[in-house]
């Protein structure tokens, strides 16, 4: 904990990078003494009554989903937002692992590929609140309410599962289920849970992060911030957290956990044996209180305060370079007056503004809804445009709309040149019907060598003249 504060304390003090990027960064070194703290105090109080260590616990996973979705938009802002980073995404389209392409559907490059992985990941973030949500209830049902109801209700269910199994099963049968019904742990639902979405939520980081380091721009951008140690502290603190968990219930339950625990001797109370589950419980949270130390030496290093995130601030520094080249205006005395009071307001409001932001969004969740919904729209224009598109092309009279075909084009994630990746526009036009046989596809094939992969408005326009003549000569 005191490393971590110390850690903190300097990015407090000596950070050079824009705001968001510090407060993402913040958000993500809480995890270390947040972790600690919680797992310490559920190890002491592992064998009250009470059960205070499942709320703690409860709560600490949720900061788990908290940290996942500011390390996301932590790499999100350092590459200048969403839409930039989905036409830097866009040379290529990303496949599905091949146990699960039967199942789901595949992504165009650029804004449909990289909503779908946010829309993964921030996933994570409300299902940890509704399991919180459940977890409080279930904790308040099992400590507040008396036990004659718990035994009422439990007679209500063995009476009508016994009613309705005693039909097509044997009374052995029968009484062997209703014995698990009554053993069965109710908090196991809201993990089960957590576990499904969870491994939904590392699939799509994995999927997302696995194309960052694949592709030339961005592998260099990363490897300047030493994205791969940033990656890997979330995903092993998620992991260990939640395997580790797993692991020891299932210990617990082929009674391979000793029972050989007592209470520490104190004055004037009797010790207590510890049960299989509390031992359990206990020894995952004395391992995470000593793998908390490792994290907190491998975060000076991953998240190092010394880090500028130079891609991050680059259009803030053309933008001063740019004034600095503005030829000087000569006011008068009022203007000047004028002019610096309106900065002094601006500056107040930008500040006001600010403070508002940092208090609305402590979680990062309001930053990722953001970009998810920029991405979703940009992606449904795209396809809307495709099919316009079709329409166009579609009427038979061999002549295209070139105001149409702009509109369209500009719906595409362009780079800083006006241009699209030839692989975003396959996609999509493939995908939209446009290119629907092998003429067609020779024909965008010819385009895309001469453009070399990548195509401004003209080309753009040509290319879809070239399908329409291809298209009216076999008809």
């Amino acid at each position: 904990v005191l490393i971590s504060a110390l850690h903190i304390r300097k990015h407090c003090l000596h950070h050079n990078a824009k705001e968001v990027l510090v407060q993402c960064t913040l958000r993500i070194l809480f995890v270390v003494p947040l972790y600690a703290i919680c797992a310490f105090a559920c190890v002491i109080l592992v064998v009250e009554p009470h059960r205070w260590s499942l709320l703690i616990t409860a709560v600490r996973e949720v900061y788990e989903a908290i940290v996942l979705t500011s390390f996301v938009c932590l790499i999100v802002e350092y590459f200048r937002g969403a839409k930039a980073l989905a036409a830097t995404m866009s040379e290529e389209e990303v496949p599905h692992l091949f146990l699960l392409r039967p199942f789901l559907r595949r992504r165009a490059p650029g804004s449909d590929f990289v909503g779908f992985v946010l829309i993964g990941i921030l996933q994570y973030a409300f299902v940890m609140l509704v399991v919180l949500v459940a977890d409080c209830l279930l904790w308040n049902w099992k400590m507040r309410v008396p036990a004659e109801v718990h035994e009422g209700i439990w007679d209500v269910v063995n009476t009508t599962t016994s009613a309705l199994l005693s039909t097509v099963l044997q009374d052995d049968h029968v009484l062997n289920i209703t014995q698990r019904l009554y053993d069965f742990d109710l908090f196991l639902i809201p993990k089960g849970v957590k576990m499904m979405s969870n491994g939904i939520a590392m699939y799509c980081l994995l999927l997302w992060y696995e194309r960052l380091l694949g592709l030339e721009k961005t592998k260099d951008a990363m490897m300047a911030i030493r994205g791969v140690h940033k990656f890997l502290c979330i995903k092993f603190i998620v992991l260990l957290t939640l395997w580790q968990e797993a692991i020891m219930k299932l210990l617990v339950r082929i009674d391979a956990i000793s029972t050989n625990f007592i209470t520490p001797r104190t004055k004037g109370k009797d010790t207590m044996d510890w049960e299989p589950e509390q031992v359990g419980e206990a020894v995952v949270n004395i391992l995470i209180c000593l793998e908390m130390l490792l994290f907190a030496e491998w975060h000076r290093y991953a998240y190092s305060y010394k880090e500028g995130y130079k891609e991050g601030v680059e259009q803030d520094e053309l933008g001063r370079e740019a004034s600095l080249h503005e030829e000087p205006s000569y006011l008068t005395e009022v203007e000047i007056n004028s002019s610096e009071q309106t900065e002094e307001e601006e500056e107040n409001d930008e500040e006001t503004v600010c403070h508002m932001k940092w208090c609305i969004d402590l979680t990062g969740i309001q930053v990722m809804v953001r970009n998810i919904w920029t991405l979703r729209a940009a992606a449904n224009s795209q396809r809307k445009a495709i099919r316009l598109l079709k329409k166009q092309m579609c009427r038979g009279d061999g002549q295209v709309d070139e105001i149409k075909l702009r509109y369209a084009f500009e719906t595409f994630d362009v780079d800083k040149k006006e241009n699209v990746t030839s692989a975003q526009l396959k996609f999509l036009l493939a995908e939209g019907g446009v290119i629907s046989n092998d003429n067609e596809l020779q024909v965008f094939s010819k385009a895309e060598l001469a453009s070399k992969s990548r195509m401004g408005k003209d080309e753009f326009i040509e290319l879809v003249q070239g399908l329409v003549r291809s298209r009216d000569a076999i008809e």
